[in-house]
């Protein structure tokens, strides 16, 4: 039995079967590839990411028996925000996790909730990659988008939504939010409640 380890970097985007022995035994890429919105920003565009997905697991899966893999694993770039509708869909491109625009959120975050007391909740600095910020921005200059918004996974958690169908993320992927609480090992009310959001908007 192998296991498939899926990557979705900066640079390109992987899958690899590995032998029980750690062993590399087939692998495909794809190079990661931005798009320009209409608002001249830069965005990863959901579907392309997904449908990249499945051509590097069916083209790993021409030179190993798939049924025959015992796990698979999915890792990402931590920041990058992807709002999903309740019906299942994304209902914006991905903002990437080195874009920032969302300087001016990252602030209201400093301000409301204090630099110290944001690193003691999320043993991160607040700067304006993490989620929270962006989603505070998304609010700010897409609010229809914003009321459209049932989850806000990042860039593995979509794809291990698109593989199994459940809204769930891991304390590494959810450290990379700016809303997680490492101690609690929790979504942070504290980080949440001055900015009106609730931790239902985050996976399980």
């Amino acid at each position: 039995m192998g296991f498939l380890a899926l990557d979705i970097g900066t640079t390109n985007w992987k899958a690899v079967v590995f032998s029980r022995q750690c062993v590399p035994v087939c692998s495909a890429k794809r190079p990661a590839r931005t798009m320009q919105g209409q608002d001249g920003l830069p965005y990863y565009d959901p579907r392309h990411v997904w449908e990249s997905v499945v051509e590097m697991i069916a083209e790993v899966g021409a030179s190993y028996p798939l049924g025959e893999l015992a796990a698979v694993s999915v890792t990402s770039m931590g920041e990058a925000v992807v709002p999903m509708g309740q019906d299942g869909q994304p209902v914006f491109p991905i903002i990437p996790w080195f874009d920032t625009r969302s300087i001016e959120q990252a602030g209201q975050v400093r301000r409301q909730v204090g630099t110290q007391r944001a690193f003691a909740i999320t043993g991160t600095e607040v700067g304006a990659i993490f989620s929270l910020p962006k989603m505070l921005w998304m609010r700010a200059h897409y609010p229809e988008v914003f009321a459209r918004a049932h989850k806000w996974l990042q860039m593995a958690d979509y794809v291990n939504y698109q593989l199994c169908g459940r809204f769930v993320t891991d304390p590494s992927m959810a450290c990379r939010t700016l809303a997680f609480d490492l101690g609690r090992c929790a979504w942070s009310e504290e980080m949440l409640a001055p900015f009106g959001l609730a931790p239902s908007l985050f996976p399980q």
